[in-house]
């Protein structure tokens, strides 16, 4: 097997590295019963049987699947999860392997961390999103109301395995949407990995697998920045907020998904938080509207530009106004002054909102 790389922390171990999931088996040894896997349609298929050639643990009786998306992300496919091992006789001893994105890592935690007052559970995310972001950190929930993450807390994977083969399963769209959060962590911790992500070919990276160390160095430097800003800040009382960065606006427009945005995906929704989050920025906290600039057309090379139609303006703040980080009724969210300095728990005036939504669109 090929070396792998361990992060550890009080909180969890990441292992990543090509092959990774081959250290299964090794996590497993003091099991008193096979381990639960947690799947949706697609990497029931498309991942499923790399982890089985992987572990000697997993077995069919256990597999645990259920409909791929977010809008699956409810209180009912976690009685699924629950009601499969209520069947196989489950104890508080059971674990559960969550084999997915960021929507199977979510779920899976929050059944996993109910179930019996919690068992333990691991997270082998399959996508670059959850890879990068969502795997990592303890945040779990469910959607409820038609709002992201509603219902949840934090509770942390015992193991996190992060194995690049998965990468090949996704089509292009979804490893330019995973990227967003590549550059969310360099634009609000390290400057330095900013500029190496604004120096390097989008199209060469995605030569994947030809290129998986290169891959590899950018998923472990974001993970880094992840795991650093969580271990100190494990439930989100400063630090950790600076993570919010692009999301108070991409959730809205996450949760509001329609066929005019032409945005499908998580990352995509964050891309589009994120440049409006820096024209907020730009009348705020005084960000550089020539790096507000720079930014948005570098993000627009990676993932493509989104618009959203001037009639859901409205919608998308009466969203905001349920966001789960407002104070005092207040929209809050976290700006930047600079590349790599974040600044949270800030608000503005409705119509600077507004106007990033029209800057957004200005950009096609």
């Amino acid at each position: 097997m090929k070396p792998v790389t361990t992060i550890k922390s009080g909180l969890h171990n990441i292992i990543i590295g090509n092959e990774a999931c081959k250290v299964l088996d090794d996590h497993l040894s003091q099991e008193t019963m096979n381990p639960f896997i947690l799947v949706d349609d697609q990497t029931k298929v498309h991942c499923l049987p790399y982890l089985m050639n992987c572990s000697k643990k997993i077995i069919w009786d256990n597999i645990i699947q259920i409909p791929e998306g977010e809008k699956y992300k409810n209180l009912q496919q976690c009685e699924t999860i629950w009601n499969k091992m209520f069947q196989n006789k489950a104890d508080r001893n059971a674990l559960l392997i969550n084999l997915g994105g960021g929507m199977i890592s979510d779920l899976g935690g929050f059944a996993a961390s109910t179930f019996k007052r919690g068992i333990r559970f691991f997270n082998i995310p399959t996508s670059l999103t959850g890879q990068v972001d969502a795997s990592i950190g303890g945040k779990i929930g469910v959607n409820y109301g038609g709002i992201k993450n509603q219902i949840g807390l934090i509770s942390f994977p015992q193991l996190i395995i992060i194995d690049p083969v998965f990468l090949e399963t996704l089509p292009e769209r979804e490893i330019r949407s995973g990227f967003t959060e590549i550059i969310k962590h360099a634009l609000i911790a390290n400057d330095k990995l900013w500029k190496k992500i604004l120096h390097s070919s989008m199209q060469e990276l995605l030569n994947f697998p030809s290129d998986k160390n290169a891959w590899i160095q950018l998923i472990t430097e974001s993970v880094r920045i992840k795991n650093n800003i969580v271990s100190s800040d494990p439930y989100e009382k400063n630090l950790r907020k600076c993570l919010n960065f692009g999301h108070t606006v991409g959730h809205a427009i996450e949760a509001h998904l329609h066929t005019e945005h032409d945005i499908h995906t998580h990352g995509e929704a964050i891309a589009a938080g994120m440049i409006c989050e820096m024209y907020i920025s730009s009348k705020v906290t005084g960000f550089s509207f020539s790096d507000v600039e720079t930014v948005s057309n570098h993000i627009i090379r990676c993932t493509g530009h989104h618009l959203i139609s001037r009639s859901s303006f409205n919608d998308l703040v009466s969203l905001m106004e349920h966001d789960k980080k407002n104070i005092s009724g207040k929209i809050m969210f976290t700006l930047l002054s600079e590349i790599g300095k974040p600044v949270i728990n800030k608000s503005c005036e409705k119509q600077i909102i507004f106007e990033s939504f029209e800057y957004l669109n200005s950009l096609a």
